[in-house]
């Protein structure tokens, strides 16, 4: 519950993010999805969603960014034969 003071904060879940990055995020929206993996960090997102750091995976190798690709992958603690393909 928020106090009166504080200001309200929506944090999106982890399907939101999902449904985000896989709507298009190509190398002209690049931006966008490198703000969404920024805070997936920030919230250790990637620690408890594989589907999640698939898709950040799936975004780096569209934009053919492989070195971030393979950082994704390092980082991620789930792997999964989603993610290895």
């Amino acid at each position: 519950m928020l106090q009166s003071d504080e200001k309200a904060r929506l944090v999106p879940d982890t399907a939101t993010l999902v449904s985000i990055l896989k709507c298009g995020i190509h190398i002209e929206h690049l931006k966008i999805g490198e703000a969404i993996h920024t805070e997936v960090m920030k919230l250790r997102l990637l620690d408890k969603d594989v589907m999640l750091g698939t898709t950040l995976l799936d975004m780096y190798g569209k934009c053919s960014l492989m070195e971030k690709t393979q950082k994704v992958f390092d980082e991620s603690p789930l792997q999964n034969v989603a993610s290895w393909n």
